[in-house]
């Protein structure tokens, strides 16, 4: 549905998604202008990144108590600053605050510098600062990470 969409419907999509909750993400603010997001919520309710051959879940993962963090946007004003371990770090206490076990996420590991749209899966090593440890090698450049808290 939202390939299919127009960039307005979508914009209404996902206000609704925001209005209906719970939040499916965070978000980092200066002032009241957002300069970054991430995407985080329960496997279940992220089939795109379950169905993906560098996110799928391991055997027997509860889609319900593991939750993705699967997506990130930050302002190019501000990146290189941290912000994407500071989105990692908000998204992983946000998921435990409503029952997550565990986090995960499917980072890429850059070996050359990144090309437009690459980074928005994560960066493992803002995600390595964040806390999350690699499960499996999924690619050369990809691997499944996860989070557990006080882990």
């Amino acid at each position: 549905a939202w390939r299919e969409g127009d960039a307005a419907g979508r914009r209404e999509a996902f206000r609704a998604r925001v209005a209906e909750g719970p939040p499916p993400g965070v978000l980092a603010l200066e002032g009241e202008r957002a300069v970054g997001w991430a995407q985080v919520a329960p496997r279940a309710e992220t089939p795109r990144f379950d169905a993906a051959r560098t996110a799928k879940p391991m055997p027997g993962t509860d889609g319900t108590r593991v939750w993705a963090l699967s997506c990130f946007f930050v302002a190019k004003s501000h990146r290189g600053r941290g912000l994407m371990e500071a989105l990692a770090r908000g998204a992983c206490a946000h998921a435990a605050e409503r029952g997550a076990e565990a986090v995960e996420a499917a980072p890429l590991e850059p070996t050359r510098p990144l090309m437009w749209g690459e980074g928005f899966v994560g960066l493992r090593g803002a995600l390595e600062r964040a806390g999350f440890a690699e499960v499996e090698r999924r690619t050369e450049r990809r691997a499944l990470m996860r989070w557990t808290p006080g882990g």
